[in-house]
């Protein structure tokens, strides 16, 4: 066989793999409301899986992601990948994530930080793997989403909205968040705008806003509210 052949038969292969859907519902995260699980083609966000969040306010929607896959979870650790920054412990906790239950990796190099969450999701320990990689080559978002089925967890890759970068094309699902104003006049609660950009399988998009429910780890739907501004968030990076 040439190499050209080798070369089609192994981009068919990575395709077929990359289309794996998860097979029962233990492969399945439900995002913390049913409007949202009910958007995707599994009923829930898959473990097996890349997902990439976007936009100003992806850290809180994806620590609160971190907080639903802790759940049920008392022995194990979340790994989150950076830069060579530490996160505000008071921030995650506003949140309702206890910073004990995160080991932080971290790097200066995207490349660095790319194999490291590679090596975290192949390990299969952590309940999940998340990153923030200003750069993903194709190939390494190819890798991620491989990493991720055969680790069995959920790779999650933060992308704040610093500068518009091209999307990761092997992520199952592409999300972008935006902090949107809270309606609990009384309480203060988080309050996202929560775009469903990409999901493969499915030709649909959404977006909703939403409440997160930091005591209980869950979301409700915010009812719109006008002539207000965002109300401010603690501080996580």
């Amino acid at each position: 066989m040439d190499r050209q052949a080798t070369l089609v038969q192994l981009r068919s292969r990575l395709r077929a793999l990359e289309s794996t859907l998860p097979a029962n519902r233990d492969d399945l995260v439900s995002l913390g409301h049913p409007a949202l699980d009910d958007a995707l083609p599994w009923q829930g966000l898959p473990r097996r899986g890349l997902h990439e969040i976007g936009g100003l306010a992806a850290p809180g929607f994806a620590i609160a992601l971190l907080v639903r896959l802790l759940r049920g979870e008392p022995e194990r650790m979340a790994f989150w990948c950076r830069p060579g920054r530490d996160l505000h412990a008071q921030g995650l906790l506003a949140l309702g994530l206890d910073p004990e239950r995160l080991v932080l990796v971290q790097g200066e190099r995207d490349q660095d930080l790319l194999w490291a969450m590679e090596e975290g999701l192949r390990g299969g320990l952590p309940v999940a793997v998340l990153g923030e990689v200003a750069e993903v080559p194709p190939l390494a978002g190819r890798r991620l989403q491989l990493a991720a089925e055969k680790g069995g967890l959920p790779a999650l890759l933060l992308r704040p909205a610093a500068r518009r970068r091209p999307p990761v094309t092997a992520a199952l699902t592409r999300w972008r968040i935006d902090p949107a104003p809270s309606f609990n006049r009384d309480r203060w609660r988080p309050c996202w705008r929560v775009s469903l950009q990409r999901c493969r399988g499915n030709e649909g998009q959404g977006q909703w806003t939403v409440e997160w429910k930091y005591e209980t780890g869950d979301f409700s739907l915010a009812a719109p509210v006008r002539d207000r501004t965002p109300a401010a968030a603690p501080a996580i990076v």
